[in-house]
């Protein structure tokens, strides 16, 4: 892979960890609810979304630059520019969340059970629910764990994009070296 591919892969990790981490610090642990959850997971998962940008500009680049332009060579960059982004967005949350705000996991998984638990109106329950978010709470409040959850996420959600945009990008290239006159 070329270094346009890596720059791109860079500064499309470091907007989507600015985008998903800068909310992050604007957050009141006491004023957590349900809604809050649901509207910053929205938030997330819409910036996550935008992992594949870097990738469709790297597949257009690389689709400009070759006379005879392979699917397979499209879907290997796009995959190399996303797998970049990811990683950048890796090494973002985990100084975030080990460095920058330290004790941000643990604040935010306490408020998310306390708000979770108050909907569920069957004591016995939210007592279950309590104890087994409990139980599971070391993997969500390691940064790197919770970090590499998040990384690969990203990464997930980046594949449909990239196959999508890189079978239509070969498609286009296609026909218009169909129509070009020889």
């Amino acid at each position: 892979m070329n270094k346009t591919n890596t720059l791109l892969g860079v500064a499309t990790g470091l907007l989507l960890a600015i985008g998903f981490l800068a909310p992050l610090t604007q957050i009141n642990f006491a004023e957590m609810n349900g809604e809050n959850y649901n509207q910053g997971e929205s938030l997330g998962y819409g910036v996550m979304l935008l992992s594949a940008l870097g990738a469709l500009v790297a597949m257009i680049v690389q689709a400009r630059r070759e006379t005879e332009v392979k699917f397979a060579g499209l879907i290997k960059t796009g995959l190399f520019t996303a797998f970049i982004t990811t990683i950048v967005f890796y090494v973002c949350n985990v100084l975030f969340y080990s460095v920058i705000q330290p004790g941000f996991l643990s604040d935010f998984m306490e408020a998310f059970i306390r708000s979770k638990s108050e909907t569920i109106p069957d004591e016995a329950k939210r007592l279950e629910y309590i104890y087994s978010m409990e139980k599971d709470k070391g993997l969500y409040t390691n940064s790197f764990i919770y970090s590499g959850i998040m990384a690969i996420t990203v990464f997930m959600i980046s594949l449909m994009p990239v196959a999508v945009c890189g079978y239509v990008i070969f498609r286009v290239s296609r026909r218009k070296k169909a129509q070009k006159p020889a």
